[in-house]
């Protein structure tokens, strides 16, 4: 098994990106701006370690959502036929 990345929603972009990569000494490895969907991903990890991320969700709108954080792992099938 191998841990993918987290997620977590912000609300104010610049500031978490000051947390995550000023504070936490995190690098901004990869940024998708959806302008139909009014979001911004923008994935952090530790230099070294890219493979092992921090997703940060920042949606355009305020809006009411769930709190939620999922954590992504890659898992090997290789035994699921035994």
């Amino acid at each position: 098994m191998k841990y993918l990345h987290t997620m977590v929603r912000v609300t104010d972009l610049e500031a978490s990106l000051d947390f995550y990569c000023n504070k936490l000494g995190l690098k901004e490895v990869r940024r998708i701006e959806n302008e139909k969907g009014r979001f911004t991903l923008v994935f952090v990890a530790a230099e070294g370690d890219e493979d092992a991320k921090v997703e940060l969700t920042y949606n355009w709108d305020p809006e009411e959502t769930l709190d939620i954080s999922p954590i992504g792992w890659r898992i090997s099938m290789q035994y699921a036929s035994a």
